[in-house]
């Protein structure tokens, strides 16, 4: 068994063409797997990636990398609220890599989504003591089944995208849109791709989720 740790001292900037902005990765497993290329993609502040295919499936294993349980323990406060008998809130913040289908990690296969994050180790204390306690899991079940046919349901987030599209596109990329050589898009194109790419990306993800809980209600 190879056991590999993935840090921050381990990247090094990208001069990839498909990236727009500061991005940094490292390899984890390249050339010497002839069925699994597996790599860490740390998108920076406002970076992002241009519309592109890969010659291999990918997997995008984690969706929102820079919070607890992504790449460091940050950017989320745990609240002790006297008002609640001191009860704990969970209160994530800076919330600009989440839905975001760029970060990295292309392998052969399909793997299904781990909806309860099994996988996830006791590096993680947080989400361990929560889901493997069956009071806890159960209440996490509900809230995801709740998600996905409520505010998370693509036919409901479909035409409310479309209509935010719509209200900030003229300044985008309109005639008072943002000027050449301050703007991240690299055509006008890019921003009505990258409208449609969320739509599919909720799409699935909401597929995947209704998947994994058919599996666990087995």
């Amino acid at each position: 068994m190879r056991v590999i740790r993935v840090t921050k001292a381990g990247r090094e900037r990208s001069d990839n063409p498909i990236f727009v902005g500061e991005v940094d990765y490292q390899t984890a497993v390249g050339d010497e797997s002839r069925d699994l290329r597996l790599s860490e993609v740390h998108f920076k502040h406002g970076a992002v990636n241009k519309p592109h295919v890969h010659t291999s499936d990918q997997i995008l294993v984690i969706t929102n990398t820079d919070t607890y349980g992504g790449f460091s323990p940050h950017n989320y406060y745990v609240y002790g609220s006297p008002r609640h008998r001191d009860r704990l809130f969970f209160i994530p913040w800076d919330h600009d890599l989440a839905l975001n289908t760029g970060l990295g990690g292309g392998a052969g296969g399909t793997a299904a989504l781990d909806l309860f994050h099994d996988r996830v180790n006791a590096s993680w204390p947080l989400i361990r003591y929560l889901l493997d306690d069956p009071v806890y899991r159960a209440a996490y079940r509900r809230h995801v089944d709740e998600l996905v046919t409520s505010v998370f349901d693509p036919a409901r987030l479909r035409p409310r995208l479309e209509t935010e599209y719509a209200r900030i596109a003229p300044f985008v990329v309109g005639a008072d849109g943002e000027e050449p050589g301050r703007t991240f898009l690299s055509t006008p194109a890019q921003f009505t791709q990258a409208t449609a790419s969320l739509v599919s990306y909720i799409q699935s993800r909401a597929t995947a989720v209704q998947q994994a809980l058919s599996v666990v209600a087995r």
